[in-house]
């Protein structure tokens, strides 16, 4: 079996409560969830799995799909574009695959996004992409922001755009005391957002004490940028977007890790997670601890959410045709009038806490 496909899981979720005596088999329909098993990106697939998993358990349990129930296929990305797009192909080969969650990084999420809007499957991707700038939308009510692909409608991200992005970067960094802002990492659209925003002066050589370094990069990248920096006694702290937002940053680039900012798709700090009935984020969260042994992070909460979406499509969709579709999920989603909104994560004592 190839290494990419070992995570190649199909739940009966879960597990009694969608297993069916012969001659009484509901019939089943699945959802996609693209992201990293093996490798670097092993802890982040792993903080993922029991949000969705607890997302399908509810709506198996609850019945919210009418005669229909729910199963996952989860397949591992290995946190490389090709791979996510081989298998966001993949998931969009099964015709009784309707929906997909992730992948969760921009580079794999934008190759994803691409073949999964070629396939016509609807997707909830877990990381900024390219797109046109929400102006004046409120971050935590932002609706999900499509992306410019042709015939690629059905495709979302769960994040702002990258100027939103850009802007919360910058309004942190003002918060963060006197001093110049400077940017760092490689070329992409979250650098070109903030080139858009940054005054020029502010990053040329100028003089004056680097009090932020705004980074482009992701999360491997930044801990290579931060073992740099101390070793030659580098100024600034480090800023950066979801990307940034990882949980191997740490590991990676031990103390000089300590005090990094990033911003985390996710919903509001607290669990208020819009379209979600009061109440409902709180359990999750109970539930989560007991089945992972760990408070559930911003990146399961997203998860979480976007699985609680995809359920919500699917159940829309069956109570308006009788039945769910991949364009009957499609038009639900493309209703959906809010998503989760940007949250501000800090390393401290070697990992990312809320701030």
């Amino acid at each position: 079996m190839r290494r990419e496909s070992v995570l190649r899981l199909a739940f009966c979720l879960l597990l009694l409560s969608s297993c069916t005596l012969p001659g009484s088999a509901a019939p089943v329909v699945k959802i996609g969830l693209i992201a990293p098993f093996e490798g670097l990106g092993r802890p982040l697939g792993y903080q993922l799995l029991p949000a969705v998993k607890i997302a399908l358990e509810d709506a198996n349990a609850t019945g919210e799909l009418g005669r229909y129930r729910i199963a996952l296929v989860a397949l591992n990305d290995d946190l490389d574009p090709a791979t996510a797009a081989r298998q966001a192909q993949a998931l969009a080969a099964d015709d009784s695959l309707l929906g997909a969650l992730g992948p969760w990084t921009s580079e794999t999420a934008a190759a994803a996004a691409q073949a999964f809007g070629e396939a016509g499957l609807p997707a909830l991707v877990g990381a900024p992409l390219a797109d046109a700038p929400r102006a004046g939308a409120p971050l935590a009510n932002a609706p999900l922001a499509p992306v410019p692909i042709p015939g690629a409608q059905a495709v979302f991200s769960l994040c702002p755009s990258f100027s939103d992005i850009a802007a919360q970067l910058l309004q942190k960094a003002g918060q963060l005391g006197p001093g110049r802002v400077a940017t760092a990492g490689p070329p992409g659209e979250l650098l070109r957002a903030l080139a858009v925003l940054l005054p020029p002066p502010a990053d040329a050589a100028s003089p004056g004490t680097v009090r932020v370094v705004l980074y482009s990069g992701g999360a491997a990248a930044a801990a290579e940028e931060l073992a740099r920096r101390q070793a030659s006694g580098g100024q600034g702290v480090l800023l950066g977007g979801p990307d940034l937002a990882q949980p191997w940053l740490a590991g990676l680039a031990g103390q000089a890790a300590e005090g990094t900012w990033a911003l985390a798709c996710s919903t509001e700090p607290g669990g208020r997670a819009p379209g979600l009935p009061a109440g409902v984020a709180a359990r999750f969260a109970a539930r989560y601890q007991a089945q992972a042994g760990a408070p559930p992070g911003a990146q399961a909460m997203l998860a979480y959410w976007g699985a609680r979406r995809l359920v919500g499509a699917l159940a829309e969709d069956v109570r308006a045709h009788g039945g769910p579709s991949r364009a009957g999920m499609a038009a639900a989603l493309g209703r959906d009038a809010g998503g989760p909104g940007l949250v501000w994560l800090q390393i401290q004592d070697g990992g990312f806490v809320p701030r």
